[in-house]
């Protein structure tokens, strides 16, 4: 948190107003939103993390498989990435005998399913409910239940192409509208 404060802070005092904070890892997030709580604060500056798109078809697939398959680490979502922007370090021989690593509770499983009527209140007990550590929950480091081998170089560079333009979409817009009073010198 403390490379955060002291990056906005030093734009800060050069006169830049308005931040985009960009997280692709998850397990950042509430540090992540507390510094740009403080910062906001503290430097009086328009701080945004946007996240999207969430509306297309790809993004809904995704969406639909992380909740289905916990498909937060090494599943084809991430692998879709790797392959593309650096095929020559996936050593996808590596995943040729690959098992499902999840040590979850029947239970808990039982939870990973975004058709359930109940799914909005199922879930938040799941994330409340599994272990704190990575060996109470994969025995082989994948936090995904969805095969790695499923991942390929063109789902990878047309979700990062979706996230470009999203990212394009709000700045050229955010940037449309004047600096609010409370941000003004």
């Amino acid at each position: 948190m403390g490379v955060l404060m002291d990056t906005i802070g030093s734009f800060a005092h050069h006169g830049v107003k308005r931040f985009i904070m960009v997280n692709y890892h998850g397990g950042n997030e509430q540090t992540f939103q507390l510094a740009i709580q403080k910062a906001r604060s503290k430097y009086k500056v328009m701080i945004a993390a946007p996240s999207g798109p969430k509306n297309t078809e790809l993004a809904k697939e995704i969406q639909d498989r992380m909740a289905r398959y916990l498909e937060v680490h090494s599943g084809p979502r991430e692998t879709s990435f790797a392959l593309h922007y650096f095929p020559e370090l996936c050593e996808m021989w590596r995943a040729e005998d690959w098992e499902n690593g999840l040590v979850l509770s029947k239970e808990l499983q039982e939870f990973m399913d975004p058709d359930r009527e109940d799914y909005e209140l199922v879930s938040q007990i799941f994330y409340a409910s599994f272990g704190p550590m990575t060996e109470d929950i994969t025995r082989n480091g994948q936090y995904a239940s969805s095969d790695p081998r499923k991942g390929n170089a063109e789902e990878g560079a047309a979700m990062m192409k979706e996230a470009v333009d999203f990212m394009v979409d709000f700045i050229e817009l955010w940037k449309s509208l004047p600096l609010p009073p409370a941000y003004r010198d």
